[in-house]
C-alpha cells in the first residue's frame, strides 16, 4: 500500500504577507555610504563653534519628546484628535509652529490642538 503525501502548499494570503513584509524592511534600510568622506583623505572636517544651550531650551526640547512624540503617534495610528496641555502660552506657540511645519510631511499632525493649562 502505497500513500502519496503531497507537500502542504502554502496559503495565497500568507505570500503575500511575506512579500508585504520583505518590501517594507527593505524600504525602511537606509541607504549606506562606506568609504565617502567629505574632505581630503587624512583630513578631519572643521568643528563649527558650539553655542550654549540654555535650560530652557533644554526643557523645551524635553516637553516637546514627552507630550509631542506620543501625540502624533496617537493621531497618526488612529485618526482621532489628540489634545495636548501645556504649561503656558509660549510653549503653546513653539508647539503650534513646531505642528505647522511637520504638517507639510504628515497630515495627521492637524488632528493635534495645543492648549495652555488653567492654572
Amino acid at each position: 500500500m502505497q500513500m502519496d503525501i503531497a507537500p502542504k502548499q502554502k496559503s495565497p494570503i500568507t505570500e503575500r504577507m511575506k512579500a508585504a513584509f520583505a518590501k517594507t524592511l527593505h524600504a525602511a534600510r537606509a541607504p549606506r555610504r562606506f568609504g565617502r568622506r567629505r574632505g581630503a583623505p587624512g583630513q578631519q572636517p572643521a568643528l563649527s563653534a558650539v553655542q550654549p544651550i540654555s535650560e530652557g531650551e533644554v526643557q523645551m526640547v524635553a516637553l516637546a519628546l514627552e507630550r509631542l512624540a506620543p501625540a502624533t503617534g496617537r493621531a497618526g495610528l488612529y485618526g482621532v484628535p489628540v489634545t495636548v496641555r501645556v504649561p503656558d502660552e509660549r510653549t503653546a506657540s513653539v508647539f503650534r509652529a513646531a505642528l505647522a511645519k511637520s504638517q507639510q510631511n504628515r497630515s495627521t499632525d492637524r488632528l493635534i490642538e495645543i492648549r495652555v493649562t488653567d492654572g
